[in-house]
């Protein structure tokens, strides 16, 4: 109890831990602001009583930590500027006094964070410093005390951060090198606690981070190893703590992306499964299950589009995509709707032109099969908008390409005349849509490649006269699209192939059949020409390492 003491000084100091523990820091600071005020009277009537002034110092202190919370970064450094006043006058007139120097540094500390949050970097340092070298003292003074082993390496630490700037790179390594042997030591000497292991795999974090920047990639790769698995275990154990979870993420999309640039396959798909793991079960213990099938919908695709197209490794792509299609099923089982079936069908789709340009003709159509008939339902639920029906033409595309290629002409002229229907209709609906005239005009030539084929030149001459004059238009709307130029290069040589076939008698080609008109949206992945595949999903998001408080 303090001498002098005020019963109503006593409730504050109650209730305030509790206050700032739960994070309610508007009342807290309300409980500061009254408790200054007693004590400022307090002090005055006995301005002798260091324990007076210590407390009226804690309360600055205090306040100014809630209002940095609150990004009041003025009335913070006002708060912690008169904190200190009354802190270096207390070690003035005790200077063995170790819990007012430790004070001191503390709020040296804390200014500096202000400082930081304030972009007054050249501000920060000095502060960082005085509060080091005052727990350098004090550790020197009381070798076995923890906690200032502890604080040394905190300030090592944003003094890094600091450092971590062009011209003092070395500095920064050389101070997270000092704050994980400070960390790495007190967990050998006295035991494993929860925060120091925190510190020291966000010390390994941050420390990567540099090296990446600096493009040391072997150095910034030994960094996320360490770093990874310290925070692996404290998720594990402590899988309600939301940062430690955040962190251990965080760190393995960094190796993730390493590899992914470095082109190593093997310990990208390895550490693409552990981020899957962990994250399912963060969102399970969240109840966000349905947020992280979408996600990892979108980052699998993401993999198998670069596995594919980017190392070429087909078997670890459609291994990936049937990975995709997994948590696109789950997801539209969770919730379904048109969003998570086209999303379901893009992925099926996108499996299954990865496994008809690969020959693996038997999972491919059963792919594109499912992904059409998604968008048929889709389409027939939804007619009034375009993209299933676009989608839909090119599933049909694509599904009589796989025909033609494994000798079944009748079924391939069959998915052609389907999605020759679909795409006449939207061009009688929109005759300016050069996207859907695009892929009409392949359809019209793969029609006429099956006709070369069969040995029907006749035939075939229409189909690829057609495509051709379909393809001038879309060049003249849009002279330098490439994927024109490539399919009218294909149908000029396929017309070639026919005029070098001798004449045989047949009939001339008819219309196709009768479909209900059906708008075009987005063009197919893949249509009309087997080396187009997949575009890219949206990446891996970054992560910007923080600093300590």
């Amino acid at each position: 109890m303090l001498h002098p003491s005020d019963p109503r000084l006593d409730e504050i100091l109650d209730q305030l831990g509790p206050l700032f523990q739960e994070n309610r820091l508007e009342e807290a600071e309300a409980l500061c602001l009254e408790a200054i005020g007693i004590l400022e009277n307090l002090t005055q009537a006995h301005p002798d009583d260091h324990g007076l002034r210590s407390l009226l110092a804690s309360m600055h202190y205090n306040r100014g930590n809630a209002c940095s919370s609150t990004r009041r970064l003025d009335e913070a450094e006002a708060e912690f500027r008169t904190a200190l006043a009354i802190q270096e006058q207390l070690v003035r007139e005790d200077p063995a006094n170790a819990e007012y120097r430790n004070h001191q540094a503390r709020s040296h500390f804390n200014l500096g964070n202000v400082y930081l949050d304030g972009d007054r970097w050249t501000e920060a340092e000095p502060n960082f410093l005085l509060a080091q070298a005052l727990w350098i003292e004090l550790a020197e003074a009381d070798p076995s005390n923890a906690e200032y082993h502890h604080e040394i390496a905190r300030s090592c630490f944003n003094l890094a951060y600091i450092r971590s700037v062009p011209g003092r790179e070395d500095e920064a390594i050389a101070s997270y090198r000092q704050a994980q042997t400070t960390w790495r030591d007190l967990i050998e000497v006295q035991g494993e606690q929860i925060q120091w292991v925190y510190d020291l795999a966000r010390a390994h974090f941050n420390l990567g981070a540099l090296y990446q920047k600096l493009d040391r990639l072997r150095e910034a790769e030994g960094e996320w190893l360490q770093a990874a698995p310290l925070f692996d275990n404290l998720a594990r154990a402590h899988p309600d703590a939301g940062a430690f979870v955040r962190d251990a993420i965080q760190a393995q999309d960094r190796l993730i992306d390493l590899f992914r640039e470095q082109r190593r396959v093997e310990p990208f798909l390895r550490l693409l499964d552990e981020s899957a793991r962990m994250r399912e079960e963060t969102a399970r213990a969240r109840g966000d299950l349905p947020g992280l099938l979408h996600a990892m919908t979108m980052t699998f695709i993401d993999a198998a589009t670069w596995l594919a197209d980017q190392v070429q490794r087909p078997a670890e792509a459609e291994a990936t995509y049937r990975r995709a299609i997994d948590y696109a099923r789950r997801l539209a089982g969770h919730q379904a709707s048109p969003e998570t079936l086209q999303l379901l069908a893009a992925v099926l789709f996108d499996h299954g032109s990865l496994c008809r340009m690969t020959d693996c003709l038997d999972a491919a159509e059963e792919s594109l099969r499912r992904a059409a008939d998604i968008w048929e339902r889709l389409h027939a639920s939804l007619p009034h908008l375009p993209q299933h029906a676009s989608w839909l033409a090119g599933a049909h595309n694509n599904l009589g390409i796989l025909y033609a290629n494994t000798g079944r002409p009748d079924r391939a002229e069959t998915a052609y005349h389907r999605a020759l229907g679909i795409r006449e209709g939207r061009a009688r609906a929109a005759p300016k849509d050069l996207d859907n005239l695009l892929y009409l005009a392949g359809t019209c030539c793969n029609l006429g490649n099956l006709a070369v084929d069969r040995g029907e030149p006749a035939i075939a001459l229409e189909w690829f006269d057609r495509s051709i004059g379909m393809l001038k238009e879309v060049l003249k709307g849009r002279p330098d699209d490439a994927t024109a130029r490539q399919f009218l290069d294909n149908a000029r040589d396929g017309r070639a192939r026919a005029e070098a076939m001798p004449p045989s008698p047949g009939l001339p080609i008819a219309g196709s059949a009768t479909v209900l008109a059906r708008p075009p949206g987005p063009p197919p992945v893949l249509v009309g020409s087997p080396d187009q595949h997949g575009g890219t999903c949206p990446g891996l998001d970054d992560y910007r390492a923080g600093r300590y408080r």
